[in-house]
């Protein structure tokens, strides 16, 4: 087990992109709910601003400070749900945080699914994603084995992967939400689809790591076989070289028999 990098974080903009509109989501759609106000006409005729900027909010862009305090005041824990998570959780910084101390807390501390996605996260970070198979090999037309080291690994097959560790554990991640019933489906789906896109960098290095260790093996074994069969082909090819094919029984004392040929012919006298 390797040491854990430091801090566990995406370098992917994407991602922390896709964190913020989520956040925004879950934050307006929690106004939403405890307001009753479900239009934004509405959300403007109460908080002002104008309809654009309530529209802008349900597709994910981040409310500024000032429109967040006016709702909190109005509707006291809406902020929580934007900067922690929903319904008590702390389901961003699991997410998102780049303080391994702070992923570790969560992960130590709760058994709810911010502390299950925290773990995972730590889990990747540290390698412990099992991988049960090599993938799958691919073949030229003649049969021969044609490794192929790009990156992203174009050998693994989503279907085949579905099953390890690391998928289970993310649907248990999905699991818990549900039972929680603190976000609607579709932005429970896209916290799932978040982690992973977070995590799927970590687990293809599982598995292109796997397959190279399975592919050294292959090599290995080839190349020791390899020059198994070459010394043996050198001595066929030295004796019949050498023989005379008038007399098969004469051979070259020059040409070193394999010991064991040399025994039986000793035990023979």
């Amino acid at each position: 087990m390797g040491e854990a990098q430091l801090p566990v974080r995406s370098n992917d903009q994407r991602i922390r992109t896709r964190l913020h509109v989520l956040r925004a989501k879950v934050w307006i759609d929690r106004v939403i709910t405890v307001s009753g106000l479900g239009t934004p006409y509405q959300l403007d005729k109460q908080f002002g601003g104008g309809q654009r900027k309530w529209k802008a909010y349900q597709g994910g862009q981040m409310p500024n400070e000032m429109t967040i305090q006016v709702v909190e005041d109005a509707y006291p824990n809406t902020r929580d749900w934007l900067e922690r998570g929903p319904n008590g959780l702390a389901l961003w910084p699991a997410l998102g945080h780049s303080d391994i101390d702070v992923i570790t807390a969560i992960a130590n501390q709760s058994s709810r699914v911010d502390g299950q996605i925290a773990s995972l996260r730590l889990d990747a970070a540290r390698d412990l994603i099992e991988v049960e198979y090599p993938p799958p090999m691919k073949c030229d037309a003649d049969g021969n084995f044609q490794p192929d080291l790009r990156w992203p690994p174009v050998w693994f097959d989503e279907e085949e992967m579905a099953q390890d560790n690391y998928m289970q554990n993310q649907q248990s991640v999905w699991y818990e939400l549900q039972l929680e019933q603190a976000l609607p489906i579709v932005l429970a789906e896209e916290v799932v689809d978040c982690l992973y896109e977070l995590l799927q960098p970590y687990r293809l290095n599982a598995y292109r790591r796997k397959f190279e260790e399975f592919y050294d093996e292959v090599v290995d074994t080839r190349l020791n076989f390899s020059n198994s069969q070459r010394d043996f082909e050198k001595f066929i090819y030295e004796t019949a070289r050498l023989e005379s094919i008038g007399n098969k029984g004469s051979r070259s004392d020059m040409v070193e028999r394999p010991p064991e040929e040399a025994l039986d012919d000793k035990r023979k006298k």
